[in-house]
């Protein structure tokens, strides 16, 4: 999902009540060079415990959309892995 997608998303739910305000969020970006495999390790985690297949699928496409996303870093320091 693209940020301004989920951010209005996001912000709809806090409108109609179903996002408590208070409720602690933790965000993935993609270049993130360790977001594709969170993505990737909850997809299956969630095979194993009934999530339905499309909720899956849109979980992996968002894996491969985050592994072709230029730049990337590694969390906490400057530059892109092409910098390295």
């Amino acid at each position: 999902m693209r940020a301004k997608d989920e951010v209005a998303r996001l912000i709809k739910k806090l409108e109609d009540g179903s996002l408590p305000p208070e409720e602690p969020l933790f965000v993935l970006r993609a270049q993130d060079m360790f977001a594709d495999r969170y993505v990737d390790e909850w997809a299956l985690d969630r095979m194993k415990n009934g999530t339905p297949k499309e909720k899956i699928l849109e979980a992996q496409a968002l894996a491969d959309m985050m592994r072709a996303w230029s730049p990337r870093r590694i969390p906490g320091c400057p530059g892109s892995i092409a910098d390295l």
